[in-house]
């Protein structure tokens, strides 16, 4: 008979070893892991309304990202529509109200499918753009004192609830969870700089307009501004006014309605680069005190001024930021006359009774370019110099062609692109006589617009008198706030 061989492990060392003897082995029934399964199911169904709130949580929270970016969009574009056209005046505010209105009804939201109603309580208006919230003002509290408001203010909470309320989706299955959430977005927007030049020179009288009697044949009236008549050449380095010697004026670009103390302002270092970008960080000059110093530093500054024509040696500027004029051409003064309408006309006084005192963005109804019209303004200087006898004026003034004799184009760095009326100066007209000497508060009468005929010199800006800058038509950067 076969042996009977048993196997018993030995727990000490992990042999098997051989015996006589059979060993027997407890057995279990059934497989432990299927005794465990109701404990998965447990834990699963315990974590899944925390996975459920997790997922719920990532859903609803990048739709309301998503609404707050698009409000956002919204209320930026909306105040720079409006902050474009704050001129500080009434007309101002109301123009505001139709650029916010017509941005707004563009707009959409909810993944661009949803329009906004507009609601006039959103806007609001101050002259500060940290102003408290006590400084800014309504719509109609605006329109009442419109004085000095330059910057507005757009908030989304004014508007309809629907606009800024979120409903929830899977994050309500939290407990306490919100069922909807709010989100809103506002933006301050306002003109940061005004395209007005860092030079100021004395108004000739103090009456904004006026009428200049001519006899004629034919009679005719001419349109006077502050003593500058249209289409007549200047030397900006030359003028006085009432008698007075010739007076001019660096303005602090930096900060034009502050204090005389601040000396840095007013120094060629300083105000050089403004003189070639033609601008100055201020919100407002019209009817201002600034700050000037007498004189300017055209020694200095003259190449500045220059970079109108393409030119940009010396200065430390760049066709970038201060772009050369689109038409260079220099209309240089003859044996018997300096250049006349090169860009302006002259204007009868009856295009000023007729079209009003804001001015078109036409521009006023010039005299007619006809040899009578031009006898009778300028006796004894014959036809315009180059014209045969009898001959009239040019219909369109030389600065605007294109291709004749009377157009030149910069070759200026890389052929920089051009941009067109840079050769006009914005500059203040500041009410005389003040000191010509040192720093003094000046009070700004209006802004004249000044057509550089030829390039500057060391001693001479010529220009030729082009009109006058109302301040709602002064352009300038206008940027969000906040």
């Amino acid at each position: 008979m076969g042996r009977y061989v048993a196997r018993k492990r030995d727990h000490g060392n992990g042999n098997v070893r051989r015996d006589g003897a059979a060993t027997f082995r407890p057995s279990v029934r059934g497989d432990p892991l299927k005794k465990q399964g109701g404990v998965y199911l447990m834990i699963f169904s315990m974590s899944l309304l925390f996975i459920l709130g997790l997922c719920g949580f990532a859903l609803d929270i990048s739709r309301i990202y998503n609404r707050k970016a698009e409000l956002q969009s919204i209320a930026d574009a909306v105040a720079l529509a409006a902050a474009r056209e704050l001129n500080g005046n009434l007309s101002g505010v109301n123009n505001a109200e139709t650029k916010a209105a017509s941005a707004l009804s563009q707009l959409r939201y909810r993944y661009s499918t949803t329009a906004i109603t507009w609601s006039a309580s959103a806007l609001r208006f101050s002259a500060s753009a940290t102003a408290p919230e006590s400084g800014w003002l309504e719509l109609a509290a605006a329109k009442s004192a419109p004085g000095g408001l330059m910057f507005v203010r757009f908030n989304t909470q004014q508007l309809d609830a629907d606009v800024g309320r979120v409903d929830t989706t899977l994050l309500r299955v939290l407990p306490n969870a919100p069922l909807a959430t709010e989100v809103t977005a506002r933006a301050i927007a306002g003109r940061i700089s005004i395209n007005v030049s860092p030079l100021a020179v004395c108004a000739l009288n103090n009456t904004p307009q006026e009428a200049l009697d001519h006899p004629g044949p034919p009679v005719l009236k001419e349109l006077v501004q502050y003593g500058f008549r249209r289409g007549n050449t200047y030397d900006l380095m030359a003028l006085g006014s009432n008698g007075i010697l010739p007076a001019h004026f660096a303005v602090d670009a930096g900060d034009p309605l502050g204090t005389r103390d601040n000396a840095v302002n007013v120094s060629a270092s300083f105000i050089g680069p403004f003189a070639c970008t033609g601008t100055s960080l201020a919100t407002k000059l019209v009817g201002e005190n600034i700050h000037v110093a007498a004189p300017f530093p055209i020694g200095t500054l003259y190449k500045h001024l220059n970079t109108r024509f393409g030119v940009y040696t010396d200065t430390g500027c760049n066709s970038l930021e201060s772009p050369p004029d689109s038409n260079i051409k220099a209309h240089q003064a003859t044996a018997t006359v300096n250049p006349i309408w090169s860009y302006a006309k002259a204007i009868p006084y009856s295009s000023y009774t007729s079209q009003g005192a804001t001015e078109p963005v036409a521009g006023y109804n010039a005299v007619s370019p006809t040899v009578l019209s031009w006898t009778t303004l300028y006796p004894g200087l014959g036809p315009y110099p180059g014209q045969a006898p009898k001959v009239a004026y040019p219909a369109t003034t030389p600065y605007q062609t294109t291709s004749d004799a009377n157009f030149a184009q910069s070759a200026g760095p890389a052929l920089a692109p051009s941009k067109q009326h840079r050769r006009v100066l914005n500059v203040p007209l500041l009410q005389c006589p003040l000191s010509t000497a040192g720093s003094v508060q000046a009070n700004v009468l209006e802004i004249g617009r000044f057509f550089m005929t030829v390039p500057a010199t060391s001693t001479s800006v010529k220009v030729e008198f082009a009109g006058l800058m109302r301040q709602q038509n002064i352009d300038g950067e206008v940027e969000l706030i906040q």
